[in-house]
């Protein structure tokens, strides 16, 4: 189920233009694929409707207002992703309002978010002894 749609298990919420909140390493994923509970799920495509209508791909967001419901409604559904998904590294990409992404979850219980990387890639690391 979750490791067939996301094998690298990681799974970024983002959103696109008509797309799903929801990316895998092969794309576009729904919610359920993953196995998160369609009350969760619904609140992920309410988010990328906020997108969907509230930003424009040439002009950017109607107003700054919904800008930061976007980024607020993201930040806080993040953790109930993550929750909903043990054993996997959640990202928020926040492209529409800010360059910068958001990590939660983990592969394993002393995992460390890396620090972020410029070229779009993403990386995950466990510190050392000492």
């Amino acid at each position: 189920m979750s490791f067939d749609v996301a094998p690298d298990r990681r799974v970024r919420m983002m959103s696109d233009y008509s797309g799903p909140p929801l990316w895998s390493l092969y794309g576009g994923v729904d919610g359920e694929a993953l196995g998160i509970p369609a009350p969760l799920s619904a609140e992920l495509d309410a988010w990328q409707d906020l997108f969907d209508t509230g930003f424009h791909f040439d002009t950017g967001w109607r107003s700054d207002d919904l800008a930061r419901e976007y980024e607020a409604e993201g930040r806080r559904l993040l953790p109930l992703v993550a929750a909903a998904l043990p054993g996997f590294l959640v990202e928020l990409d926040l492209w529409p309002v800010r360059e910068e992404k958001v990590s939660a979850g983990g592969w394993f219980d002393d995992w460390t978010p890396p620090p972020p990387r410029t070229d779009g890639q993403w990386t995950a690391y466990r510190p050392g002894p000492g």
